[in-house]
């Protein structure tokens, strides 16, 4: 299963493989995300089928640096999840570190 991203509206071609790596992880992050645990995105489409867990927080929280990166801008590789810092009685007990790395197609 693919989910489409928002690069096929723009009509871009020429689009990069970007895979998303959970480095670290401290404490328990409760959408399941452990070190290892990646998510790919492939022109427009997020691929479900190569990705382990898809934590919507993490991803709509790196969105905006996924597209930067896509069209080739030099912004951060490293990136962290809000979530365990904004929602429930553990805030901050479970937090993530994303390490973004695009290939070329």
């Amino acid at each position: 299963m693919q989910i489409g991203c928002m690069y096929r509206i723009l009509g871009d071609q020429n689009l990069k493989r970007i895979v998303v790596t959970a480095k670290e992880v401290k404490g328990t992050c409760h959408a399941g995300i452990k070190p290892g645990s990646k998510f790919v995105i492939e022109g427009s489409n997020l691929l479900l089928k190569e990705s382990d867990v898809v934590c919507p927080v993490a991803f709509a929280s790196m969105y905006y640096r996924l597209y930067a990166h896509d069209k080739g801008a030099k912004v951060g590789r490293f990136i962290q999840c809000p979530d365990s810092f904004v929602w429930g009685p553990n805030a901050g007990t479970g937090s993530v570190l994303f390490e973004i790395n695009v290939e070329e197609k």
